[in-house]
C-alpha cells in the first residue's frame, strides 16, 4: 500500500460549496421536519451557504473544512474512489488523513 498525503492551498472554498451542497441537502432531508424544508429550497440554501462561507475569515474557512473532513472521511473517500473509477484510474484509496499545518 502507498499512503499518499497532500498539502492543499488556495481552495476555491465557492466552488466546493456547490460540490457539497447537495450532499448537505440530501442529508438535511433525512432527518425530516424544518431541515427538509430548508433542503428543498436548493437556490436559498446555496444563497446562504455561499454568504455564510464568503464571510468567515480564512482560518475559520480551513477549520471547517477540516471539521467535514475528518466527521465525512468514508463519503469523501467513497466519493474519490467513484472518480478514480469513473476515470479509469487503476487505484483505490484507503485512507485520507488531513491536519492543518
Amino acid at each position: 500500500m502507498i499512503e499518499i498525503r497532500a498539502v492543499i492551498d488556495d481552495i476555491d472554498y465557492e466552488s466546493l460549496t456547490e460540490f457539497l451542497l447537495p450532499i448537505i441537502a440530501d442529508k438535511l432531508e433525512e432527518k425530516g421536519g424544518f431541515r427538509a424544508l430548508i433542503a428543498k429550497s436548493t437556490d436559498s440554501l446555496s444563497g446562504f451557504a455561499k454568504q455564510m462561507i464568503a464571510s468567515m475569515p480564512q482560518e475559520k474557512k480551513d477549520e471547517l473544512l477540516l471539521q467535514l473532513l475528518h466527521e465525512k472521511k468514508s463519503l469523501v473517500l467513497d466519493k474519490v474512489n467513484d472518480k478514480a473509477k469513473d476515470y479509469e484510474i487503476g487505484v483505490r484509496i484507503l485512507d485520507i488523513d488531513a491536519r492543518n499545518i
